[in-house]
């Protein structure tokens, strides 16, 4: 086990003991736990109860948390009216709608927590932004998100189908476009045409015979994928110059990497599959996945499969091949990811013995007859979390009735279920479990 330089516990009650959940906010400060109640979600931050959220049966609250995990935005539906309340663990702010109100999951700025909401007022709906002027009138409001700073909207007016970026309008010709936003540029796929603002020019490309993917590059260069039929997909700049061709390329989401200055994709060639990886095809798999990138900053690359029909797995890591001994089975939850040290993290599994285990560089933590559970930094391929200088790494699993919590060579637990866990860049570790008694028990610890 780690070393602990500073330790420290908290908690507090709640009025239940069952089915709840349990989350930390990404800087490892609040912990908020949630349950059903009847129609109602209900939730508790750091002991302080926030106004109650309609649940009706098979639908969602409506309600939207911030990406650190410290704003919650609900609708508070009372006598026909609707209210908007922004709360923290300190206070909740009242916003009242004229008719009608919504939330959307991505309306926090990540950088900030500043939100962004649709009300209706008669007949018109209207998009605010915290300090930002306001869209509208509108007809319907399909979604709005964050993409870094700027906000997106999707919407109809009088005059048709919309796009807003970053304030300004765009006119589509589908209900709900995609786009991407990034270094600079926006790409906005409507239907199989695709309008690309690089450098305050404008251009459009295609119809195409089919949808095409996209991915935004350094500089806010556009990349295209387009499908010219089952077994044939052009990959190319948008100026026309080839990069390459492939066969049912799966997607070129995160394909540019976090600088944008590289390019990889998987895809399936009938039986077999491939990767591409910064110009060199890879044939000849039963499986390939990626790409996997290292954090900001930085652009080291790792794929991985299995190869043939002998469900060998391996990874790639910087042109780096590795064989592992157990399989990567998707389905019963097996992650892979770039640690910050440059290394591979596998979770694998053990098809002959049924077990899982988890690979980190040259280093074997197992056998566990349980798949890992995430942590509450919700993050894509986050079953192992790990401290911003790789100095340290954290998972959880579940064993009966029990999580235990895995910290470097060592094991926290049995802890009563549920339990979670975030492991801030800083190295400091904050476990939250839920008593049978109804106390909600607050772990922190400072690695050393």
């Amino acid at each position: 086990m780690s070393s602990v330089s500073e330790r420290g516990h908290s908690s507090f009650s709640l009025e239940r003991s069952d089915a709840v959940r349990l989350d930390v906010s990404r800087d490892g400060v609040h912990v908020v736990a949630s349950y059903r109640d009847g129609d109602l979600e209900r939730c508790v931050i750091d002991g302080r109860a926030l106004p109650a959220v309609a649940q009706p049966r098979g639908r969602s609250a409506e309600r939207a948390w911030s990406p650190c995990g410290t704003r919650r935005a609900a609708v508070v539906r009372e006598g026909g009216r609707a209210r908007l309340v922004v709360s923290d663990a300190s206070r909740d702010l009242w916003w009242d709608a004229d008719d009608d109100v919504r939330v959307f999951r991505e309306g926090f700025r990540d950088a900030d927590g500043v939100l962004a909401f649709a009300h209706r007022r008669e007949e018109t709906w209207w998009v605010e932004c915290e300090g930002g002027a306001p869209i509208g009138p509108l007809l319907e409001v399909h979604g709005l998100a964050w993409r870094g700073d700027v906000l997106v909207v999707v919407a109809r007016d009088a005059q048709g189908p919309r796009v807003w970026i970053d304030g300004i309008a765009h006119a589509c010709t589908t209900e709900r476009p995609s786009v991407q936003v990034a270094h600079g540029a926006f790409a906005l796929v409507d239907g199989t045409s695709v309008q690309h603002v690089w450098q305050g020019e404008r251009r459009t490309l295609g119809p195409f015979a089919r949808r095409p993917a996209v991915a935004l590059a350094a500089g806010g260069r556009l990349v295209l994928a387009i499908v010219h039929d089952r077994d044939d997909t052009e990959v190319r700049w948008a100026d026309g110059t080839p990069i390459t061709r492939a066969r049912q390329l799966r997607t070129l989401d995160g394909a540019t990497g976090p600088r944008g200055d590289r390019l990889a994709f998987a895809y399936d060639r009938s039986a077999l599959a491939g990767f591409y990886a910064d110009g060199v095809h890879h044939d000849g798999f039963g499986y390939t996945e990626g790409p996997w990138w290292s954090a900001q900053g930085t652009s080291h690359l790792l794929w991985g499969g299995e190869r043939g029909s002998s469900s060998e797995a391996f990874s790639v890591l910087d042109g780096r091949a590795t064989d592992h001994p157990h399989a990567l089975d998707w389905e019963l939850g097996s992650s892979v990811r770039v640690t910050p040290r440059g290394e591979a993290c596998v979770f694998g599994l053990d098809r002959e013995h049924d077990a899982h285990w988890v690979h980190i560089g040259s280093r074997s933590y197992g056998p566990f007859l349980t798949a890992l559970e995430p942590s509450a930094r919700h993050e894509h391929h986050e079953l192992v979390a790990f401290s911003a200088d790789g100095a340290h790494h954290v998972f959880r699993r579940g064993e009966a009735d029990c999580a235990m919590v895995h910290v470097d060579d060592g094991v926290i637990g049995p802890l009563p279920r549920p339990t979670t866990f975030t492991l801030t860049p800083a190295g400091r570790l904050v476990i939250a479990s839920l008593e049978p008694s109804g106390t909600v028990v607050v772990d922190r610890r400072l690695l050393g």
